[in-house]
């Protein structure tokens, strides 16, 4: 007589921030400065939810150091981070290999390949990566925009940040900002509306609406990009006349 196999147990259904709260951690990524955002995102209704900036910080690593190093510094770092704050996400920002940035960009591919591995080492299966363009729209209502811009927009909405922001870019502390920014725009996945706040829940800072694309803004996996401008029949462009 044949023994039947018993059924595979179904795999946990994972729980989303329009469920139940969901603590999170942003990072801006880079093999030599990181930007580093812990959150608490909470439903108030289906279409409004509360982000609470718990602390931010900024990770230095040796700049003379040789890339192995340098991401052996980050894989130790972020396995101590994920150890101590016992976070449901980590949420990072995709990265594109274009023009004179090529090496950069997939220098910073290697950095988020370390911090995937690490989070897999903590037993944190969530991680998500969320565009560029998304990220600065999110603030800005801009996809093309400085970083001075984004630092300056999270200081209006009453977030604390530890120097000015035209100082703290000049710094070279935009890395924080940009963490911030990344946190805020994983949030406007799920929620319409958001409530902000910051210092560990102590100090409500603003609510922000999800900003809506324009007619001449079209969604592509990347993200959300504006389409060119058309042309006035009859009238040609400087690029046409040379």
């Amino acid at each position: 007589m044949t023994q039947k196999k018993a059924p595979k147990p179904s795999p946990k259904k994972r729980t989303t921030p329009a469920q139940l709260p969901v603590r999170g951690i942003a990072i801006d990524p880079g093999t030599t400065s990181l930007g580093i955002t812990t959150f608490l995102l909470e439903p108030v209704t289906e279409r409004r939810g509360r982000f609470t900036i718990l602390q931010t910080d900024i990770f230095q690593a040796k700049a003379h150091h040789p890339i192995e190093k340098r991401l052996h510094a980050l894989y130790g770092y972020f396995l101590h981070l994920f150890k101590k704050e016992e976070v449901d996400v980590v949420v990072s920002e995709q990265t594109f290999a274009s023009g004179n940035r090529g090496y950069s960009a997939i220098a910073v591919r290697e950095a988020l390949g370390v911090l995937k591995v690490a989070a897999v080492t903590q037993e944190i299966e969530t991680i998500e990566l969320v565009s560029p363009f998304d990220v600065k729209y999110a603030v800005t209502g801009k996809q093309m925009t400085s970083k001075l811009h984004i630092a300056e927009a999270l200081e209006e909405m009453g977030i604390h940040l530890p120097l000015p922001a035209p100082e703290l870019v000049e710094k070279g502390m935009d890395h924080l900002t940009d963490s911030i920014a990344i946190g805020i725009a994983y949030a406007q996945k799920f929620y319409a509306q958001l409530e902000l706040f910051d210092k560990k829940g102590e100090v409500p800072c603003c609510g922000i609406l999800k900003p809506v694309p324009k007619k001449n803004m079209k969604t592509t996996k990347t993200g959300t990009r504006g389409t060119p401008s058309k042309r006035t029949p009859g009238k040609k462009s400087k690029k046409d006349s040379k």
